[in-house]
């Protein structure tokens, strides 16, 4: 078992090596922490953290130490997360909001470039504002796109209080997505996407681990019944990132290791968070 902070970079460098010696997994998925970034605190607010005394407390790092760390580890890295405030300051009123969205947008394709990664995942809209500019969002993607062909700047199907509009009207107008199991759960729209399926270039596989299997608390279907569907009737050859919510919490090392191996028997693709 390893303690530490959610922040703790070194600490997640030593539990991806950890895992990766169990040879359940084809890589991980790093996200680029809001509490790494020097130049200013954290702007979104989860009632789990004391987010701004974190990130005082937190090791800064550029993206050169991030990658240049990942690299040491040797581990294969296929994906990384964006900064979650890049929605909320692409939300903003505040023009200078709006253009550091725009850089750690970009950081994070520098640093899935520098991991030899393929994928990026960002929250692109503020949760839990209802009133934005929805061309502002595809237009940051499509700027930072042009400088990195390679990678796929994916959205993820986060909630949204705007009115008139579900995540999946929202996804829908961008290039690649990111399609996490719990909020398309909680809207009840997993068989919408099968209409935009050849966008999906990564499945957020998340739940809560309970013994040795990862289960979606209040969710029309199961998580293998979401697999199964995705798999078998979409022919999703992509990626599939195991969340396991609140971490192990009462669960051991070994009990994630069995959910991993049980979610492999449906895929061969499965990677990380």
């Amino acid at each position: 078992m390893i303690k530490a902070e959610y922040y703790d970079l070194e600490s997640t460098l030593k539990a991806m090596r950890k895992l990766w010696k169990f040879s359940i997994l084809q890589g991980f998925e790093l996200q680029h922490l809001a509490e790494w970034q020097k130049d200013f605190p954290p702007r979104d607010d989860d009632p789990r953290y004391n987010r701004y005394g974190t990130w005082k407390s937190s090791i800064k790092y550029k993206v050169e130490d991030i990658a240049e760390k990942v690299n040491k580890v040797g581990v294969p890295v296929l994906s990384i997360h964006g900064n979650r405030d890049i929605g909320i300051l692409c939300c903003s009123d505040e023009s200078k909001d709006v253009k550091n969205a725009k850089r750690l947008i970009a950081e994070a394709a520098i640093i899935a470039e520098r991991v030899h990664a393929k994928i990026c995942v960002f929250h692109m809209w503020d949760t839990n504002n209802n009133n934005y500019d929805l061309s502002i969002q595809n237009e940051l993607i499509n700027e930072i796109a042009i400088n990195h062909p390679k990678i796929q700047l994916s959205v993820e199907n986060i909630p949204t209080k705007l009115k008139n509009y579900t995540p999946y009207d929202l996804v829908k107008k961008f290039k690649w997505i990111t399609l996490d199991l719990r909020w398309v759960a909680i809207y009840n729209e997993l068989n919408k996407f099968f209409n935009i399926k050849d966008k999906i270039v990564n499945i957020h596989v998340r739940g809560t681990l309970e013994g040795t299997e990862l289960k979606l608390k209040g969710a029309p279907f199961t998580i293998y019944e979401a697999i199964n569907l995705i798999k078998n009737d979409w022919n999703y050859k992509g990626l599939f990132t195991i969340e396991p919510e609140g971490g192990l919490n009462k669960a051991s090392w070994e009990d994630l290791v069995k959910a991993i191996s049980s979610i492999n028997n449906l895929i061969t693709n499965s990677v990380i968070e």
